[in-house]
């Protein structure tokens, strides 16, 4: 999805961060294209966490643009960025278990009706609607049924489709497969694959998982002999990023990936 006609979807340059002027990121540049899944790696520390939270507005950049669709943006809250296209579902299933599939997907956001009735909830579109974002996932399930009721993996595909309601462009995973057996990551890439032929850009943090399934890797690499470098078998794309992690400071690189490789201490 890299070729000279496709444009990218979201695109970082020079992006910066420091807390208390210590940096964590620096000069990082990431392009991420429609159709692809992108993968985030990086020691502990190496600044994955902090990176994702710049891109989903959690935390504000002390550098850099971020353009969405060639238009410069400044997301300074998660809402934000959710009305922007991107959309975050997070390594720890953030939803309310005490509520029924259908009420975690629309919480907060639920159709309603009448003014007279004084906009009401409209749960008949409540549970349609999210049995339609469930089923392009590939998911059926009751939606009137509590979120407690189903396993861990379950709760993070109704994760997806939340993250799927707002219309996203975007869509980035926070290391979503450190709870989940061999069998449920498998369930969740597929999930990703089919999200993926939509044109769906897609960006996984961390983990084993995504380095062998992404198409185009970034490494954010913190201090070390050879920090943060990734090497892969279809040669190196682009220079990606680089982190300041851990008070070290090193480069970081994106590649279109076959097989990747990555050196020790890489997740």
């Amino acid at each position: 999805m890299c070729s000279a006609s496709v444009q990218p979807v979201l695109q970082l340059a020079g992006i910066d961060k420091q807390f208390a002027g210590n940096p964590v990121l620096s000069g990082v540049q990431l392009n991420l294209y429609p159709g692809e899944i992108h993968a985030l790696m990086g020691q502990n520390g190496a600044g994955k966490s902090t990176l994702i939270k710049v891109l989903t507005g959690v935390l504000e950049s002390s550098g850099g643009e971020m353009r969405l669709s060639g238009q410069l943006i400044r997301p300074d809250s998660p809402l934000a960025a959710q009305k922007l296209g991107i959309s975050t579902v997070y390594q720890e299933v953030n939803l309310c278990p005490n509520l029924s599939v259908a009420e975690n997907v629309f919480a907060g956001r639920y159709p309603r009706y009448g003014l007279s009735q004084g906009y009401r909830i409209d749960w008949g579109s409540v549970h349609r609607r999210a049995r339609e974002l469930l089923a392009r996932i590939g998911l059926d399930i009751d939606v009137t049924q509590l979120l407690s009721s189903y396993p861990v993996a379950v709760q993070q595909l109704v994760a997806i489709a939340r993250a799927l309601g707002v219309e996203s462009k975007v869509l980035i995973l926070d290391e979503p497969t450190s709870s989940l057996d061999e069998d449920e990551v498998q369930k969740l890439f597929e999930v990703l694959r089919r999200l993926r032929g939509e044109g769906l850009a897609i960006v996984f943090g961390g983990g084993r998982p995504a380095r062998q399934r992404a198409e185009r890797a970034c490494a954010l690499a913190g201090k070390g002999p050879r920090p943060g470098r990734a090497l892969a078998s279809g040669g190196r794309e682009r220079t990606c990023g680089r982190s300041a992690g851990l008070g070290g400071f090193a480069g970081g690189w994106a590649y279109r990936v076959g097989t990747l490789a990555v050196w020790p201490g890489i997740g």
